[in-house]
């Protein structure tokens, strides 16, 4: 992730679902998860396919130009897209 960061990335995800990942927990909360991914990703354009996932990394300078309007939780990881 450091090294994409370096490369000029902005925001660098890890994924549950790519190779070598794995989600600990239960079926339909996994199914839940994934399905809600891949419907932000294909319909709303959202750059990642695991926006639940909280594993990320900003860069300062644009993590600082980010306005939150959630008051905590997951949302706030997904609000950052």
């Amino acid at each position: 992730m450091l090294g994409l960061v370096r490369d000029g990335y902005d925001v660098v995800c890890g994924s549950r679902y790519m190779n070598g990942g794995r989600q600990i927990g239960g079926r339909c909360e996994g199914f839940l998860s994934r399905a809600a991914g891949l419907s932000l990703h294909w319909l709303a354009g959202v750059p990642t396919r695991d926006v639940t996932n909280s594993f990320k990394m900003y860069v300062r300078l644009f993590s600082r130009s980010l306005t939150f309007e959630s008051s905590g939780g997951i949302e706030i990881g997904m609000e950052a897209w």
